[in-house]
Formats: structure tokens, sequence, C-alpha cells
């Protein structure tokens, strides 16, 4: 019974153990893996935000620019696209200085756009949790530690109260008594 209640009491002294058994190991990975996106994205929230919001009017890979002029056919071709594609470029125009400020984190910006969607909701929903238990798991083992230690105090003291004999040889020579009885009970019934 005592081991079963021991059994019951880890989780009230020892909280730190789900959140590191259950989401522990994906955290860190995913730390791992990301961890410069990651230390991007934590260093440079304002360009983030702007970089999300405007996302439609960036570029889809960094410097994709049209280059040269064209001629002829192809001259044609660039300004049939810039005709198509006027609502896009006066949308580009119109947020042009907010765009000016994620500009010099192109590369940065392009690598995060990289890591997988459900990464960023996943360490939101269990990362600090993760972080938290981390840092308290050795304060809690201590504590569980003291409460192990004040059972064993508690069995020590519970000894002289238990029935029975401490020494084999008293043991031994009670069993024979007891089974001399029993003899003599079953031989006088027998009779």
């Amino acid at each position: 019974m005592v081991v079963f209640f021991a059994f019951l009491l880890i989780p009230v002294f020892i909280t730190s153990v789900t959140p590191l058994v259950t989401y522990g190991t994906t955290v860190s990975a995913y730390a791992a893996t990301y961890k410069s996106e990651l230390a991007f994205a934590t260093a440079h929230p304002a360009v983030v935000a702007t970089a999300t919001k405007y996302k439609t009017q960036l570029p889809t890979r960094p410097g994709s620019r049209g280059q040269g002029r064209g001629r002829g056919a192809q001259g044609t071709a660039i300004l049939t696209t810039i005709s198509a594609n006027s609502k896009a470029i006066d949308g580009v125009i119109a947020v042009a200085p907010q765009l000016a400020t994620v500009t010099p984190y192109a590369a940065q910006l392009t690598a995060l756009s990289k890591v997988p969607p459900q990464v960023f909701p996943y360490l939101k929903a269990h990362g600090a949790a993760v972080t938290k238990a981390a840092a308290d798991a050795p304060g809690q083992w201590r504590t569980w530690w003291w409460v192990c230690f004040g059972g064993m105090i508690f069995f020590l003291l519970s000894i002289p109260l238990m029935k029975g004999r401490w020494k084999p040889s008293d043991a031994r020579r009670d069993e024979q008594e007891h089974e001399a009885m029993v003899a003599a009970e079953l031989a006088k019934l027998n009779a």
C-alpha cells in the first residue's frame, strides 16, 4: 500500500515529468534543427511580422527582378506581363517603404519560410512548458528524495512495532514448537 500511495504522489511532487516525456524530444529536435531560423525570428520579431504581413508583395525568391531591356517580341512580352500584373505592382509600390525594412534579411526570411508550418505552433504550445519543466526537474527530484528519506525514517521507527522473531534461530524454534503442537492435536483427533 505504501508503494501504491507513493506512486500516486509522484505527480504531485514531480510535475516536470509529463511535459519532458511527452513533448521534450520533439521540442528539442525542432530547436536543434531550426536553431538559426528560430534565433533570427526571436531577435527580429518586427522584421518577421512585416514580412508576414506583406508576403504577397515580396518576391518569390531573393533577387528575382526583371533583367535587362526587352527588344521586339521580348519587350512586348514584358509589357504584357506588366499590364497583367498592374494591381500587384501597385501593391508593391504602395508598401515599398515597409518592404525596404525586410530586404536586408531576405536570406534569413527565405530560410525561415522553409521551416515546416507545424513547427511554430508546436513550439508555441509546448516550448514554454518543456523549458519550465527542465528547469524545475532537479528541485522536484530533490524534494521527492526528501519525501523518500522521510519514508525511510518512518519505516526504521516502525521496526520495533513489527511482530515476530528477529533471530532465525528463535523463529526456527517457534516453528518446531508449532509443528509439534499441531502433530499432538492431530494425534488426539485420530485417537
